[in-house]
């Protein structure tokens, strides 16, 4: 038996035994099936989401922002108007 079943053994997730449920269990069975690579492309993608959905709450804010700034401008370009002659 190999190390790597031996420690998947330990931690139930080997054969029929009831299967470690949780996150930890997932990270330490990809480890061991693929490497510490996979955990590296695994963290990537998750920081990619992270920052991903950081920049998308960002560029809707500054969208909205904008739409007011010009929502304002014609509002005050229309009042120089009327005070015209």
């Amino acid at each position: 038996m190999s190390d790597s079943e031996q420690l998947a053994q330990r931690l139930g997730e080997s054969g029929l035994e009831k299967r470690t449920e949780g996150i930890w269990g997932l990270v330490v069975g990809v480890a061991i099936k693929y490497g510490l690579p996979s955990l590296c492309c695994i963290y990537l993608f998750y920081v990619i989401e992270k920052k991903d959905a950081i920049i998308y709450t960002t560029v809707k804010e500054v969208t909205q922002a904008l739409v007011q700034n010009n929502s304002a401008l014609q509002e005050l370009a229309a009042a120089i108007k009327s005070q015209k002659p």
